[in-house]
């Protein structure tokens, strides 16, 4: 019995680094294919080929190169789900089966980690090896509709990395490889923007329509390129994916926080609200770092807001709880953003320590176009008033839509009607208008 596990195992695993075979890597591309056909998704097929290996096999020794064969397996499984498939074909040749993947930069983001985990040197008594893999990636159905032909393509892939100058990662279409790096450079420029402060703060006015009056301002975020100004709506996603979103908040507050203070000094005692990016409120540190910047700049809690969307919530409730706790001890306000776009308002408004809505603008906008938004506005503002929560309706843009809030006792207001968002010092200039 043992001899014959035995053998079953040397039949489909590799006895150096114990991963999956050829034999059992085809079984698990074909078994692959079927499930991404019955589910309608993709499927990619890396083919990874170590640049240099055969020097260091022939300068250290195999050991050495079996140790560095081993640890590369090891860094591989390490990094990947365990839905994820890492195979040796032999030699210096893996192969790794990503199954399930929703779109293709899901696909590029795990080769960019792969190339990361492999490049890193190792360390084998005296020896610091280092190698480089190139990566060549095909994609079912796109690419290939059988297995044989999607392992081909994947490692024409990798003949065209090892000839973009190795250590990088090509994909088998043209078009695709294209959009690699296409997003590739979209990051860099990401990245290399926050390293040169190239954000700047815009501001929009909240205005109580009753008394015409600046009561506080929407920070929001740009990006100050040298091809011009460029919307939040092209790189925020971005930046989240990146993680580099709350560091980005954080230099964005603290600029806030020093123009608010200039206005606060000039007697303009407006609040200032912040957007809170999902990542962030899971951020234990978030309450603590509020607090110091408060203090920093003296001023006072309940003249900052911060604004926190339902889809925000969905991601992690329990520690968005907790640090929308800690933010309310400071003395914070927090305002449910995009109130109704989401899925359990209700839920949240009983349990979270929210003290305002604000109203979408894709209600706003249909106010005398379409009863039923209406309706679901006069609910919503009937709602936080029982519950007594402050509304601003954000994205008034005409007249008529102002009326409507009017007659309804909801006083604050932003959107175009007033002020569209503009850099502090054009603030400034706003504020003193006002007086």
């Amino acid at each position: 019995k043992l001899a014959e596990d035995e053998l079953r195992y040397l039949a489909n695993y590799d006895a150096l680094t114990g991963l999956p075979n050829r034999a059992l890597l085809m079984d698990r591309i074909y078994h692959g294919i079927d499930q991404a056909k019955r589910d309608k998704r993709s499927l990619a097929l890396c083919f990874i080929d170590l640049d240099k290996f055969k020097q260091i096999n022939d300068s250290l020794g195999h050991d050495i190169g079996d140790l560095l064969l081993k640890e590369i397996a090891r860094r591989l499984t390490l990094t990947l789900r365990e839905s994820d498939t890492v195979a040796r074909l032999g030699g210096d040749e893996f192969v790794v089966l990503l199954e399930g993947y929703k779109t293709q930069d899901n696909i590029s983001h795990v080769a960019r980690k792969m190339l990361t985990v492999v490049s890193e040197p190792m360390q084998f008594g005296t020896h610091t090896v280092g190698v480089s893999p190139s990566i060549g990636i095909a994609v079912y159905p796109e690419d290939a509709i059988n297995a044989a032909e999607l392992l081909k393509h994947a490692d024409v892939a990798m003949y065209h990395a090892k000839e973009a100058g190795r250590n990088n990662f090509q994909f088998f279409t043209a078009e695709m490889n294209e959009k690699a790096h296409m997003r590739l450079a979209r990051e860099t420029r990401l990245r290399n923007a926050l390293k040169n402060d190239e954000f700047v703060n815009f501001y929009q006015p909240i205005v109580n329509s009753q008394t015409r009056q600046v009561v506080g301002a929407e920070v929001l975020m740009r990006w100050q390129s040298a091809e011009g100004l460029i919307s939040p709506t092209e790189f925020i996603p971005l930046a989240e994916e990146l993680r580099l979103i709350i560091n980005m908040t954080n230099l964005m507050l603290e600029r806030a926080l020093q123009d608010l203070k200039h206005w606060h000094n000039n007697g303009h005692l407006i609040y200032l609200s912040v957007n809170i990016s999902p990542q962030h409120l899971e951020q234990p540190s978030l309450a603590e770092h509020t607090r110091h910047l408060l203090k920093k700049y003296d001023i006072p809690a309940n003249h900052l807001r911060f604004e926190v969307t339902e889809s925000g919530l969905m991601r992690d409730h329990e520690s968005a709880i907790e640090t929308m706790l800690s933010l309310s001890f400071l003395g914070v306000q927090l305002a449910l953003d995009d109130f109704g776009t989401g899925y359990s308002s209700l839920k949240y408004l009983k349990e979270l320590p929210i003290d305002g809505i604000k109203i979408d603008r894709s209600f706003v906008k249909d106010i005398g176009i379409d009863s039923s938004d209406e309706t679901i506005i006069e609910a919503m503002l009937s709602m936080a008033n029982s519950l007594g929560m402050y509304c601003v309706a954000e994205g008034v843009e005409t007249e008529q839509q102002l009326a409507f809030f009017s007659r309804r006792q909801c006083y604050l207001i932003q959107g175009y009607l007033f002020a569209r968002p503009m850099p502090a010092a054009q603030m400034s200039d706003y504020l003193l208008q006002e007086h």
